[in-house]
């Protein structure tokens, strides 16, 4: 099985513009926001890990939430059935996430390989509402 772990030195803006990511994490976004909020009340950070249908979420402290794609509870793509990817992020502050929510039914986890997380928020026909973790 291949771990790939992200490396979050990157800087440049123009890294998230330009790059086109290796896989997809779909979730819906009221959910996603629940889970850190609930992950954010024992720790600053979480561990997304991504692998055999499920992501899952948690922190130092042991809190663990799992979403798995066999129940619908979450949509994967780009990762190979031996492929496993993990990235550990700072919960930010979850009121801009909460917003975004209320105007996007799902959340799309944008992820590669030494490239920093996004988030993507679809708003119809308006456009996107993206995040970046650096």
């Amino acid at each position: 099985m291949e771990l790939k772990e992200a490396n979050n030195e990157h800087a440049d803006p123009e890294i998230y513009l330009e790059h086109e990511y290796e896989g997809v994490v779909g979730i819906f976004s009221e959910d996603f926001v629940e889970i850190l909020r609930y992950l954010g009340e024992a720790s600053d950070e979480a561990i997304i890990n991504i692998r055999n249908g499920q992501v899952k979420f948690t922190t130092e402290t042991d809190r663990n939430v799992i979403r798995r794609t066999e129940r619908n509870e979450c949509f994967i793509g780009g990762l190979g059935e031996e492929d496993e990817f993990e990235v550990n992020i700072d919960i930010p502050p979850l009121e801009a996430f909460r917003k975004a929510s209320l105007v996007s039914t799902m959340v799309w986890v944008l992820f590669s390989d030494g490239v920093p997380l996004a988030l993507n928020f679809p708003v119809d026909a308006i456009g996107n509402i993206m995040f970046y973790f650096a």
